[in-house]
């Protein structure tokens, strides 16, 4: 639960669309200790620095 709330938090910082957002969360509740999430993150970061 801890990293689920740590992971939430972080989410709050970014500056990404609702979809991104929903994508996201539905990564976290399936499987908040995959490397899936962490992919995710690292695309989002990826898309923000290619605009």
């Amino acid at each position: 639960m801890a990293t689920i709330q740590q992971r939430l938090e972080i989410m709050d910082t970014l500056n990404i669309s609702t979809r991104q957002r929903r994508r996201l969360l539905k990564e976290l509740y399936r499987s908040p200790f995959s490397n899936e999430w962490n992919k995710v993150i690292a695309d989002l970061e990826f898309e923000e620095i290619a605009h």
